[in-house]
């Protein structure tokens, strides 16, 4: 997601008890019904049917989810047998007839009305706002952040992915959209619809998605994947604008990251003003910055940039969330440079690393690393901007053509399942042949930062125009020294030569020869 407001989030400081989650669960699939939606009141009657099953051999006799101040009507097994339960408004316990195994799986249904919370911080949950419905599918004052049960009763966790329908039923004149493709209406007598919507890729809870209001649908095609944006009719001139450049950046990330894995593209405009949400092929973002221009360009791409960072391969834990986000982030400076040239991907890389080094070890309480991140700092900018800072500096380190090979193959090897960042760290190694540990522990197992510097420019003999180059790094927030590779500009006003160079002591010496006399000389100059 794309998260504009943060500080504010963080400063509120705001969690909820900790969702227990038994890891012997395993939900194959949600089946999910809006019965009907009552705008006035803000609430819902709807019911779920889970398929699930044991997630190892060991049975399990209770299924136990998340489901958030709602009201439950009734729930009955497969088999039409009435299901006990107990219910706290935050974690649901049912106990099944018969103990599930992990080779065959059940199936429960609970049926539930009320009025879907939002989360505590303002950010995430269920939005009733005039004549819009949507959910945004995590919460970031809540714990776990996962935040599916808000609307649904869910396995509210990173590691559990399933398959989804939805039959969502709204007024004449409304439309649903939800994840995957939409497989039929179905017109009811009153004049009501019910939207049956499928998606056949596995996702976990939060990126689960709902957007109900009397919608347009702006279609196109890109290479026989389906686009769809959900909008007000009076938007698609503000829509043809926004996303004009919408193929090209589809087409940059299916060359870097390789094949598109969900049924279609899909954006809903809601009116939400504090960013965007990444719902599997059903994202969410707010009708303000759909607004004509190419202003927020980089926020769509963002999100898109999710369907493979953070959907098709999702973070083990909100510990390493830089692999949702900080990926996510560096792909909007990815996205300036495939659109604009790469002066501009370095314009986003220097205005980023600004707000990295004076800011971040002060509104995240420290200098932290990008694993393990706290709960109270998982969507504040050391996961945003350092990890943006540190996937370019990857990228610089392994040089293109390794990079996004290695990228492609971690896709390919760990899609549609939860990573972590040792699983990139050993893709990274196994898919170029470089060994990958040294990076990752400089740079994503250790808080802080590096400053590399050259120190002076011994001349042996300037008529041959040879040099010993001395060089130093210091760090902040830790007592590391870094293995880096290193840029070095020489110039003489004429004359142009970088030189890239492998630092990896507090002090470094390197026997330069050059073609000319440098008169200027610098680290990094670009």
């Amino acid at each position: 997601m794309t998260k504009l407001y943060y500080t504010l989030l963080l400063i509120l400081g705001i969690s909820l008890p900790n969702f227990a989650q038994s890891n012997l669960l395993d939900v194959v699939h949600y089946d999910i019904s809006f019965d009907s939606i009552n705008y006035p009141n803000k609430s819902i009657q709807a019911h779920t049917h889970l398929e699930f099953k044991s997630n190892s051999t060991q049975s399990i006799g209770t299924l136990e989810v998340g489901l958030l101040s709602l009201l439950i009507d009734s729930i009955v097994d497969q088999n039409s047998n009435v299901l006990t339960y107990t219910y706290n408004d935050t974690t649901l316990q049912i106990t099944l007839f018969n103990p599930v195994n992990n080779v065959n799986t059940e199936m429960v249904s609970i049926y539930y009305h009320g009025a879907p919370q939002t989360d505590p911080s303002g950010w995430g949950g269920f939005y009733f706002s005039s004549n819009y419905a949507f959910n945004l599918g995590v919460g970031f004052g809540s714990n776990p952040h996962v935040f599916g049960r808000a609307w649904f009763p869910a396995h509210d966790v990173f590691t559990d992915r399933a398959t989804y329908s939805f039959h969502i039923t709204t007024n004449s004149g409304y439309k649903a959209f939800c994840n995957g493709i939409l497989t039929g209406i179905t017109l009811h007598a009153n004049g009501n619809n019910t939207w049956n919507w499928n998606l056949t890729t596995p996702i976990p809870t939060y990126l689960a998605s709902v957007a109900i209001a009397p919608y347009y649908t702006w279609t196109r095609n890109f290479q026989n994947i389906p686009v769809e944006i959900a909008c007000m009719p009076n938007d698609t001139n503000k829509v043809n604008t926004t996303f004009q450049n919408l193929d090209s950046v589809l087409s940059n990330f299916i060359q870097a990251y390789g094949p598109y894995r969900f049924q279609k593209v899909g954006y809903c405009l809601v009116p939400f003003n504090s960013g965007a949400m990444e719902h599997a092929s059903s994202i969410h973002i707010g009708t303000a910055y759909i607004n004509g221009t190419l202003t927020y360009e980089t926020l769509w791409a963002h999100e898109l940039a999710h369907m493979w960072w953070g959907d098709w391969t999702t973070c083990e834990t909100e510990g390493d969330m830089w692999l949702n986000e900080g990926f996510a982030s560096f792909n909007e400076a990815f996205t300036n440079e495939k659109l604009y040239g790469v002066t501009s991907y370095r314009d986003w890389i220097r205005t980023n690393h600004r707000k990295v080094l004076p800011f971040a070890h002060i509104t995240d309480n420290g200098y932290l690393p990008l694993i393990n991140i706290p709960h109270d700092h998982t969507y504040g900018p050391t996961v945003y901007n350092k990890g943006a800072d540190v996937a370019h500096t990857l990228r610089f380190y392994m040089q293109d053509s390794l990079f996004f090979k290695g990228c492609r193959d971690f896709m390919n090897n760990k899609g549609n399942s939860a990573v972590n960042s040792y699983d990139l760290r050993d893709e990274l190694t196994a898919s170029s042949g470089i060994n990958m540990n040294r990076f990752f522990d400089d740079w994503v197992f250790t808080p802080g930062f590096p400053h590399f510097d050259i120190d002076s420019l011994e001349v042996v003999n300037q008529s041959t125009h040879q040099f010993i180059l001395h060089t130093r790094q210091k760090s902040k927030g830790n007592s590391a020294i870094y293995e880096m590779k290193v840029e070095v500009n020489f110039t003489d006003g004429i004359n142009d030569t970088t030189i890239i160079l492998l630092m990896n002591s507090i002090t470094n010496t390197f026997p330069i020869t050059l073609n000319f006399n440098p008169t200027w000389y610098s680290i990094d100059r670009k």
